[in-house]
């Protein structure tokens, strides 16, 4: 599973490996700026032999007052 942000957040980190076929994780990042930012991600895999992919993209938004708090965690299903 691949992870990108933009300048506004900082993720721990950019690359979290999949060993099972179904579970969760968790996606580490740092608030840098307030306002609306992004985290998209995106997961590689294959089915029938073709390359499949998906990709989705979480919307942040933080208020000026929220960025005191660090390492925070999103959990994708």
């Amino acid at each position: 599973m691949q992870l990108e942000s933009t300048s506004g957040i900082k993720l721990t980190d950019k690359s979290i490996a999949l060993d099972d076929m179904e579970g969760s994780v968790s996606v580490g990042y740092t608030l840098e700026t307030g306002g609306f930012n992004t985290i998209t991600i995106q997961v590689t895999g294959e089915h029938k032999g073709q390359t499949a992919r998906s990709r989705r993209v979480i919307y942040v938004r933080a208020e000026k007052t929220s960025l005191e708090v660090d390492n925070l965690q999103v959990s994708v299903p």
